[in-house]
């Protein structure tokens, strides 16, 4: 997957060690699952040709890199929006205890792709977008789908989708 992202002019720096990534993540989450892990571990950055799309990595949890947004911007945009309702507060933190970003674009508007750790999507991959978050699809069965579906997007072979418009921008159609 990573190499299809370099063949289309994604900037991307090396490898990552999976237990610094894996340390990070269960700091927050629960169980992160390995499929997730070993992606993610794969590039220490890896940003689009019009810096609108990223991955996140371990620098990006950890809270140690200096990104735009840090990587749970959006929930803090929807809890910053919830104000000072605790039941619509309490589902946010919820679903965000069991979904994981780790692709994040700003380009059009705001949105990511997550791993559902929990609920009905458990194990899916799901995209979400503003204004409503936690209002998401799913567009992958699993880790592996969807990095199937990345190398489909930049083989052309894939269907037109958020996923795709997301890591193609205006080329996606």
């Amino acid at each position: 997957m990573w190499n299809d992202l370099t063949a289309a002019s994604w900037s991307f720096r090396g490898h990552s060690e999976p237990a610094a990534l894996r340390d990070v993540l269960s700091a927050r989450f629960a169980a992160v699952p390995e499929p997730l892990v070993l992606l993610l571990a794969g590039a220490q950055g890896a940003v689009s040709p019009d810096e609108t799309t990223w991955f996140l990595n371990a620098a990006d949890y950890a809270g140690s890199g200096q990104p735009a947004f840090e990587w749970n911007a959006w929930e803090r945009l929807s809890l910053e929006t919830a104000g000072s309702d605790e039941e619509w507060s309490d589902s946010i933190r919820a679903f965000w205890a069991v979904h994981v970003p780790f692709l994040m674009s700003v380009r059009g508007r705001y949105s990511y792709v997550a791993l559902a750790l929990a609920g009905d999507n458990a194990g899916a991959v799901v995209h979400g977008c503003e204004p409503e978050f936690e209002d998401v699809t799913v567009v992958a069965r699993s880790i592996d789908a969807f990095a199937a579906e990345v190398k489909a997007v930049f083989a052309g072979t894939a269907a037109v989708t958020d996923v795709s418009r997301l890591l193609l921008g205006n080329a996606a159609g």
